[in-house]
């Protein structure tokens, strides 16, 4: 089995501590079901409103939510309703979100 590089691990470790900071910020509820419209679920993933090849950053806080796998799938199927929602972003500034909770 290949070897982690420590510069990897470390991101991993990182990243991982995001999702900790977002899933408490939630109380480990979706936050994309409420601006559905839909009951509130249990998070499941992290999801980056700005993706990474949009030069999103996977660990500003701000730029995570905490969602369930139904609402991560829609998100990226609806690319235009997500972002007309704050859920979705192709702008590389993180400060444009409004407060979705």
């Amino acid at each position: 089995m290949k070897r982690q590089s420590v510069k990897k691990a470390k991101q991993m470790r990182l990243e991982k501590d995001v999702k900790k900071l977002v899933f408490a910020r939630s109380e480990g509820l979706c936050e994309a079901c409420w601006p559905r419209g839909l009951p509130l679920r249990p998070a499941t993933t992290k999801h980056e409103r700005i993706m990474r090849s949009a030069g999103g950053d996977p660990l500003d806080v701000e730029n995570c939510l905490a969602v369930c796998n139904e609402c991560h799938t829609w998100i990226h199927g609806h690319p235009t309703e997500a972002t007309e929602m704050g859920l979705l972003s192709p702008n590389s500034n993180p400060s444009q979100f409004r407060n979705i909770q």
